[in-house]
């Protein structure tokens, strides 16, 4: 959208994509004896891009978050606003131990993990929300090293810190910092990057964003669209220690949030993808299997008043580009 004036004309252009804001959701855990829940963290729906037999792309629907966000609690709750009306909380379950509904990536030391998600329950046209694609809106450590991407870079963290959902809608807060180390992972010594970015507890599972930049120095490229490149995982910490007085011995040791946070790359969400793609019981692939399992979530709608179960696993058949919709594309 351009603004005449007149003497010259302001170009006005959004940073953050639209839709990227619709793709963030808020995770939450039971709280207290009323009922009301604790939001302790962030998640992102997402597209995997597969193909079929005959060479077609397909998509896989994927919530995405932090490991550790899922080992802390055995029942989540997600929170995705429908296109009219107040916010819906879905529940989702973990699964059992021989029919886990959340995969976490191969290696321990990487903070990743999905479930599939029933895309059916999206494709009523009811929710308001986003699915990232993997081939058009996320960026992986090849991408990023021919974009030049580097340290300075401007990026924007999305998510829910402290709890911060908004009331009858769900409000994505857009956090702004700068790349501070990534150049070791870009070559492949490395399986994280850092940000120079304060994040706080609820942060953990949102997407990192690349700012679109338009002017660059001599001899470098300007990146000039927006890139989801990683996924936050927590802050690093430094120990405060209070001394006491009358002996001189340290008595208590604080941890301080250091104003640097790790995330991961979007690589690492597209290999935790694949290893769910690969550990698909085939009993589960059905509608019918699933729900008789118990593998649901169940939906809150506070708008209407009413409760319903859906199943969550529905992981046999990918969506192709036209079953994604306009919604699809940023």
């Amino acid at each position: 959208m351009t603004a005449r004036t007149s003497s010259y004309v302001v170009l006005r252009m959004a940073l953050i994509p639209p839709n990227y804001l619709k793709a963030v959701v808020a995770l939450g855990t039971d709280g207290d004896e009323q009922g009301e829940r604790l939001w302790v963290a962030s998640g992102f729906h997402y597209f995997h891009r597969v193909a079929d037999e005959n060479g077609e792309a397909r998509y896989q629907p994927f919530l995405v978050t932090n490991r550790h966000v899922v080992d802390r609690t055995a029942s989540l709750y997600v929170r995705i606003n429908p296109v009219d009306g107040n916010v819906r909380e879905y529940q989702l379950f973990a699964g059992t131990e021989d029919a886990p509904l959340w995969t976490t990536h191969p290696d321990p030391e990487i903070d990743i993990a999905v479930t599939h998600l029933n895309y059916e329950l999206f494709q009523t046209g009811e929710l308001d929300t986003y699915f990232l694609q993997s081939d058009t809106d996320c960026a992986d450590v090849t991408v990023m090293a021919a974009a030049g991407v580097t340290e300075g870079d401007f990026v924007y963290f999305l998510g829910f810190p402290m709890g911060l959902v908004g009331t009858d809608r769900d409000s994505v807060l857009a956090r702004s910092g700068t790349i501070a180390r990534i150049s070791d992972m870009l070559a492949g010594g490395a399986s994280s990057f850092v940000l120079d970015a304060s994040v706080f507890p609820g942060s953990s599972g949102g997407p990192v964003v690349l700012k679109p930049e338009y002017v660059s120095i001599t001899g470098t490229e300007a990146v000039n669209r927006a890139y989801t490149i990683g996924v936050v995982a927590g802050y690093l910490h430094y120990p405060d220690v209070a001394i006491s007085q009358q002996s001189g011995r340290p008595r208590v040791v604080f941890e301080e949030n250091a104003g640097l946070a790790v995330a991961f790359p979007m690589d690492a969400v597209f290999a935790t993808a694949e290893h769910a793609l690969g550990l698909i019981p085939p009993e589960l692939r059905s509608d019918e299997e699933s729900q008789a399992g118990g593998l649901a979530i169940e939906a809150d709608d506070a708008s209407r008043g009413t409760r319903t179960r859906r199943s969550i696993n529905r992981s046999a058949a990918a969506a192709t580009p036209e079953e994604c919709g306009p919604r699809a594309r940023p």
